[in-house]
């Protein structure tokens, strides 16, 4: 699985503590890197897991998500600050593209607290759908090519198929991340 995260901003921290990280340049790095280490650029691994730190590091609780929108629509925005842990969200409201306002919210407030408990039984059917689709590429192995469908439109379904052929959806050099460096 690969997941790319970019964080929109941050507050200001009370030290100059957020540093350049370097991207790792090698798609095969020769070694991982120590257990605990914290070596900018680092690549964290594990037989699960392997971690390409890139960009800066910012403190967790310092992370804002910006929208802009004439209407906001929580069911789709406030999956982006849960599954980010973002703290905050600093909301541009326009009218015919002219922000009139710019409102500040915090995660941690009472009517998101709301939206979070109203929101739990999909975050639950989502993680057990992670599970199946988790369980599926295992017993399918390294080889196996699956692609998952979801059709809104139609029966609102979620499906997971069997694709034919060995073609990768993904390009060669971002598979070669994905294996074992030889010893």
């Amino acid at each position: 699985m690969i997941v790319s995260y970019e964080v929109d901003a941050c507050t200001p921290t009370s030290t100059p503590s957020a540093t350049r990280t370097p991207a790792v340049d090698s798609h095969r790095p020769s070694k991982p890197s120590a257990p605990g280490s914290s070596r900018a650029g680092a690549l964290k691994s594990n037989k699960a897991l392997n971690i390409v730190r890139a960009g800066y590091e910012v403190p967790q609780d310092s992370l804002i998500e910006l929208k802009s929108s004439a209407k906001i629509t929580w069911t789709d925005t406030y999956p982006q600050l849960y599954f980010g842990q973002i703290p905050y969200l600093y909301r541009g409201i326009h009218d015919l593209g002219k922000v009139r306002q710019i409102v500040k919210r915090e995660r941690t407030e009472e009517a998101l607290l709301r939206i979070d408990g109203a929101l739990q039984a999909n975050f639950r059917k989502l993680r057990d759908a992670l599970r199946i689709i988790q369980t599926l590429v295992v017993e399918h192995g390294r080889h196996g090519r699956l692609t998952v469908l979801y059709e809104q439109k139609h029966d609102r379904r979620l499906e997971v198929y069997r694709r034919t052929s060995q073609a990768s959806c993904l390009p060669p050099e971002i598979l070669r991340r994905f294996e074992t460096p030889e010893a």
